[in-house]
């Protein structure tokens, strides 16, 4: 990550490839360069976690849609990204373990910042949605605040 990004230098350090590379993950991925690494590393383990120790290698993921855009070549980009299908048997596993149905018989109450680097505050609305098709929708309380750190 430093070889590539120079992110834990200060920017005057950065080679111009650096800053350049910097500059283009931050903006197709859109989160800011503070998160940068935790990002990745938690990326990196939560999705391998998924893959090895709960689906015996199977893969549920796909990029093949994806088109990333952002970066100063997006066709560049998109030409040089490892592209995955998803399994279909790994992928109704994955769902039948992970996908919450929104059905709560106790009171939910979340607390979330609205600058969140990490788990981004439109999530909310994601599970407000779900709870409501759940038919748990009134045991919900949402609250936000102005923080801009994750697990703060």
């Amino acid at each position: 990550m430093d070889e590539c990004t120079g992110v834990r230098l200060d920017a005057a350090q950065r080679t111009p490839q650096q800053q350049r590379n910097l500059a283009d993950i931050l903006s197709v991925v859109r989160i800011p360069e503070r998160s940068l690494i935790a990002h990745l590393n938690w990326g990196t383990w939560h999705f391998q976690d998924i893959v090895f120790k709960r689906l015996d290698g199977r893969n549920p993921f796909t990029n093949v849609s994806v088109n990333c855009t952002g970066s100063h070549d997006d066709a560049a980009l998109d030409a040089r990204v490892f592209r995955s299908c998803a399994d279909s048997t790994a992928r109704a596993a994955f769902a039948a373990d992970a996908d919450p149905r929104g059905r709560r018989s106790v009171p939910v109450i979340t607390v979330h910042g609205i600058k969140d680097p990490t788990a981004f505050v439109e999530l909310e609305s994601v599970f407000r949605d779900t709870m409501r098709r759940g038919g748990s929708g009134e045991r919900l309380v949402q609250l936000f605040t102005n923080d801009h750190d994750h697990s703060n």
